[in-house]
């Protein structure tokens, strides 16, 4: 069986070890054994891996710790602290700060205080085969700071986006109004060239002509009507068609107002 000891400062070097431990059989008796004792300063390979971070960062930082006596122990250097490795203590009453968290079974992303009382996210997680826990943590105002940096680019992008829409919608609306002015200016001035030929066509019979709306309102009277109902159209225009000009039946001789409305009812 492979044996590990505990993290030890040794004055001899002035850093950190573990001793691991392995027998090693020279026959199939188990007596006919050596003991093979292997040193390591962990600056050498557990630190550095500790120490890694996979971004740039200012407070994030990795460490290990335990459970000893009753009290939370750090076993590796910490980055805020100088020192702190198999000498700093902490009682595990508060369970806000990660570290007694992960101690204590919390595993995984949490919430809290670091060894500094500084608001952090951290990570927890306990270390195969040892007492040891791994807790990775980072302040949580840079965290945030990243966080409202990227809300802010998503926020300007977005704005912009919304303000190019805008703009092409605007642009749009003003393409489609102003061709849609020029058709109807078009429109119109075709639509007033057929009523000058109509009023041309119109003056020029011989018989009188009267044009009245659904209502039997005058809107037109040629020059011949005029003759004829002794009604200038400007005077004429608006009014009733009964009013200045009498229909009369060729059967009775009598005055047949209801003829118009018959027509126009006829018409609709």
């Amino acid at each position: 069986t492979n044996l590990a000891s505990e993290l030890y400062f040794s004055p001899v070097g002035n850093s950190i070890f573990i001793d691991f431990i392995s027998p090693v059989y020279l026959s199939d008796q188990e007596e006919n054994m050596v003991v093979l004792s292997c040193v390591m300063d962990i600056s050498l390979f557990l630190k550095p891996l500790i120490d890694s971070w996979p971004v740039p960062t200012k407070t994030a930082e990795s460490y290990l710790i335990k459970i000893s006596n009753d009290s939370l122990l750090f076993l590796s250097d910490l980055k805020h602290l100088d020192g702190a490795s198999l000498t700093l203590k902490l009682p595990l009453e508060n369970t806000r700060i990660t570290s007694i968290a992960a101690a204590l079974g919390h595993s995984g992303i949490i919430e809290g205080v670091d060894y500094r009382g500084v608001e952090v996210f951290a990570y927890t997680r306990a270390v195969p085969g040892t007492p040891w826990f791994l807790v990775s943590e980072i302040d949580t105002q840079e965290l945030l700071e990243g966080l409202v940096f990227k809300a802010i680019m998503i926020f300007a992008i977005t704005l912009l986006l919304v303000c190019l829409v805008g703009v092409s919608i605007t642009y749009l609306y003003k393409r489609n109004r102003a061709e849609i002015y020029r058709l109807l200016y078009f429109q119109e001035k075709e639509l007033n060239k057929y009523k000058g030929n109509f009023k041309a066509i119109m003056d020029s019979l011989g018989d009188g002509v009267i044009t009245i709306d659904t209502l039997g309102i005058i809107q037109y009277m040629n020059p011949r009507a005029e003759d004829l109902t002794g009604w200038d159209i400007k005077e004429a225009f608006g009014k009733k068609i009964t009013e200045i000009y009498s229909i009369v039946d060729e059967n009775t001789g009598l005055i047949d107002e209801s003829l118009v409305e018959s027509v126009i009812n006829a018409s609709q």
